[in-house]
């Protein structure tokens, strides 16, 4: 398996080489628009291991077993990194089409609010009074405070906290207004 500094060191050589080579850029916009729910390491890592023709579905062997397809013997692994900034780790991802019994349809992943409850609740505590969508918002709000506070800390001449915390409340306050409607 490839590992996490070789994609890493892909991923920087990669950036470097998009600004100054448009071509290399609007091959890459395919890749993001297919994998937009990835991260921009994510969508390089993909764009450089996914098979050519990869659906956008990809999901670790696990998942793929939960969703009730077993992934085939002779599949190739796609390497990705995954987590947080200070445990990035290599995991292997496939594509739907290395999965047995896949025709050529398209998959649509969606929520189910009873199916996906316990992992929610594991990744997203909070009140109970609280639905899913208001806890979601306020973990994303809380973790960009922390981001900015960081990053406030680091470079205190280039962002202020209170500017960014003022934006950010601005989010999230027309987010909370439009999940009310």
């Amino acid at each position: 398996m490839i590992s996490k500094n070789a994609l890493m060191t892909e991923a920087d050589r990669f950036i470097l080489d998009m600004k100054s080579n448009q071509q290399r850029y609007i091959d890459f916009l395919s890749t993001m628009g297919k994998y937009h729910k990835y991260g921009l390491t994510q969508q390089i890592n993909l764009f450089f291991h996914a098979p050519a023709g990869a659906s956008g579905a990809v999901a670790t062997k696990a998942i793929w077993e939960k969703l009730g397809r077993k992934v085939a013997d002779n599949a190739k692994p796609i390497p990705i990194i995954t987590g947080s900034e200070y445990q990035e780790h290599v995991e292997e991802v496939f594509d739907v089409s290395a999965t047995e019994g896949y025709q050529g349809e398209i998959l649509t992943w969606e929520y189910n609010e009873q199916k996906c409850k316990a992992y929610m609740d594991e990744h997203f505590p909070g009140p109970s009074d609280l639905s899913m969508p208001q806890r979601i918002l306020n973990f994303t709000k809380n973790d960009i405070e922390d981001i900015y506070k960081t990053i406030e800390e680091l470079s205190p001449s280039m962002i202020k906290g209170a500017d960014v915390r003022r934006l950010v409340g601005e989010k999230t306050e027309a987010a909370s207004m439009a999940m009310a409607r």
